[in-house]
């Protein structure tokens, strides 16, 4: 009688041996622990190294020789750049065209308590450092308080309408923060970065890192009209006005230009 060759049980030719299984078992096993460790490690960032900022020997070659030597620039050592004290970064708060802003904002930043918020050792990621360059970007180095011709006049609409003055589609104008560095008393920041370097576009977004667009040439000239116009020593107001467009243009005609010429080289309008 024939035999049903489907119905025959498996002979041991017919599937692997048993060291041959386990072998295929722990394989994959291992295979599998392999591909969680190297998930494990992928997930783990790679500790940052931040480079040295002030280098003697890279800074020696930072320009082009002088024909004369005795006129080239003398650049600090590193030694006295990692001594001076760190500049401490205070929060710091949109400034908006006066049309704008918000009801009560200003009394809100009265009541602030200052925070200083930029701390390296809290730095630990790459993009823990990258958030933090953006905040040193925005920094302002000076502050400018209520006294002062810039800050009465940023508080007025025109500022900003007469010298063109572009904000964003909030309504915030980039170039310069509100800062409080003491409860109760609110800055205006100034010569950030970002002041110099943060284009409004047409559509109100704004490009940080770009050549800017605001028109410091026509504020300055703007301010110096009002603070002339108050001014009762004149002379002393030009002597710190020509010292300061020397310093910031290195120009030596402006120490023989009168006021009014100078202010109007720099807003014609």
């Amino acid at each position: 009688m024939a035999t049903d060759r489907s119905k025959r049980p498996h002979t041991e030719h017919s599937r692997l041996p048993l060291p041959a299984t386990n072998t295929v078992c722990l394989s994959l096993v291992l295979a599998f622990f392999a591909l969680i460790l190297a998930s494990l490690g992928m997930a783990q960032e790679s500790p940052t190294v931040i480079p040295k900022t002030w280098d003697t020997k890279a800074i020696e070659t930072f320009q082009l020789p002088l024909a004369d030597s005795r006129a080239s620039a003398k650049f600090i050592s590193s030694s006295y750049y990692y001594s001076m004290p760190v500049r401490p970064i205070y929060k710091s708060y949109a400034v908006y065209r006066p049309d704008r802003e918000p009801r009560g904002y200003m009394d809100q930043l009265q009541r602030k308590e200052p925070q200083i918020v930029f701390d390296s050792s809290k730095l630990k990621s790459e993009a823990d450092w990258t958030r933090a360059g953006e905040m040193v970007f925005d920094a302002p180095i000076e502050f400018v308080d209520a006294a002062e011709t810039l800050y009465s006049e940023i508080r007025g609409m025109n500022w900003f309408v007469k010298n063109g003055v572009p904000v964003t589609r909030e309504g915030v104008m980039p170039n310069m923060r509100w800062v409080v560095r003491e409860k109760g008393k609110v800055e205006l920041g100034i010569l950030s970065c970002g002041g110099c370097h943060t284009r409004v576009m047409p559509d109100g977004t704004i490009i940080k890192g770009a050549q800017g667009n605001f028109p410091d040439d026509r504020t300055f000239g703007y301010e110096q009209r009002v603070k002339e116009a108050k001014a009762k020593d004149t002379d002393s107001l030009l002597k710190k006005f020509r010292s300061f467009i020397r310093r910031s243009y290195g120009a030596p005609g402006s120490w023989t230009m009168r006021a009014r010429e100078q202010t109007a080289c720099l807003s014609p309008s």
